[in-house]
C-alpha cells in the first residue's frame, strides 16, 4: 500500500514541473497499449446471461444523460446570447430591456 502512495506523490510532483508534457508524450504509447488490456479484461468479465435484464435500465439511463446534456447545452447557449446582447448594448450605448 505504501508504494502506491509514493507513486501518487511522485506523479503529482512531476505534474507540476515543466517536463510534464514531455513525460506525457513518452507515455502515450504505453497508455494506449494498457488500455487495450483494460477493455479485453472488461469484455471477458461481462456476464452475457444478465445482459437481457439490463436493456431497459440502460435505455432509461441513456435517455436521462442525453436529455440532461441537451438541457446543459441549451443553458450555456442562452447564457452566451445574453452576454453577447449585453455587450452590444453597452458597446452601442443603447438601453433596451
Amino acid at each position: 500500500m505504501v508504494p502506491v502512495f509514493g507513486d501518487v506523490f511522485t506523479e503529482m510532483a512531476l505534474a507540476s514541473t515543466p517536463y510534464r508534457e514531455a513525460i506525457g508524450a513518452c507515455l502515450v504509447g504505453l497508455r494506449d497499449f494498457l488500455l487495450l488490456f483494460f477493455f479485453i479484461d472488461l469484455g471477458v468479465g461481462l456476464d452475457l446471461a444478465t445482459l437481457g435484464t439490463q436493456v431497459i435500465p440502460t435505455i432509461l439511463f441513456s435517455l436521462f444523460l442525453i436529455l440532461t446534456r441537451e438541457k446543459r447545452l441549451l443553458t450555456v447557449y442562452l447564457t452566451q446570447i445574453k452576454r453577447r446582447n449585453k455587450y452590444e448594448r453597452i458597446k452601442y450605448n443603447t438601453c433596451c430591456n
